[in-house]
């Protein structure tokens, strides 16, 4: 992994996403863009929102610039600003393809009208982080499916890859109408990813995968979804649980 994209909305509630996009950076390598979307008199035209609340380009140009400089000092990485105007749904999926990103950071505490559309436009993985969230090295992925079945993808060759090189195990998951089973899988193709294969008794999707990552101990939800719509559900059901939440990345 080479860049990690985040897009920020500069708040104090965003402020830990900084800080978990940070130490994932750090943890695999790569160089964090920070990007916020600012707004303009023709935005806040557009939406019919007062702007008393919301930073002009300096102000958050300098608010951008304090967070990259706590991070570098914080963490050692390499840091890249970006502050363009309009919104961050129809920005970030350009940037993303500009910055050769290969994967976007956003936290879960902006609204349905900014999530989906992210899910929707964005063509690399996304990774949805709940508030509070705290970095743990990354050493269990759990891939939920809606369907057991799978395609060997570049979404799912992409999460492959991603494992192997952090020296992660990756678990895929589905839900059956049964008790849980586990049993040994093997890579697929050349790549050294430790892979382990469950069937999950079928409640709730959402509560299934939840019980299921706190007793695996799993650091990161990787999810399969047939909609941007179905998969922001299932995001903010999976990390609306303090106890449960784990980070969810929507595969693409």
């Amino acid at each position: 992994m080479k860049n990690i994209l985040l897009s920020t909305d500069l708040s104090q509630d965003d402020y830990n996403t900084a800080l978990y996009a940070a130490e994932m950076a750090r943890f695999t390598g790569a160089r964090l863009i920070l990007f916020h979307a600012y707004r303009t008199n023709l935005t806040f035209l557009q939406e019919g929102a007062s702007s008393d609340t919301c930073l002009n380009e300096r102000q958050a140009q300098a608010k951008l610039d304090r967070i990259a400089k706590a991070l570098h000092k914080m963490y050692g990485i390499s840091i890249t600003r970006l502050l363009k105007p309009g919104f961050t749904q129809d920005e970030l999926p350009v940037l993303a393809q500009k910055t050769r990103a290969n994967v976007v950071v956003t936290g879960m505490n902006k609204p349905d009208t900014v999530t989906v559309p992210i899910l929707e436009k964005v063509k690399v993985p996304v990774l949805c982080l709940p508030q509070n969230s705290l970095f743990e090295p990354i050493r269990k992925i759990l891939l939920f499916r809606e369907e057991p079945s799978f395609q060997l993808n570049n979404a799912y060759e992409w999460l492959v890859s991603f494992a192997s090189n952090i020296k992660a195990e990756l678990i895929h998951a589905h839900a059956v109408p049964q008790m849980a089973v586990t049993a040994p899988g093997g890579a697929v193709g050349s790549t050294e990813a430790e892979m382990s294969f469950a069937a999950i008794p079928a409640l709730l999707p959402a509560e299934t995968v939840g019980t299921y990552t706190l007793s695996e101990a799993s650091q990161l939800i990787a999810l399969q979804a047939d909609t941007a719509q179905n998969a922001c559900k299932l995001i903010y059901q999976l990390t609306s649980q303090a106890e449960t939440a784990r980070p969810v990345l929507f595969l693409k």
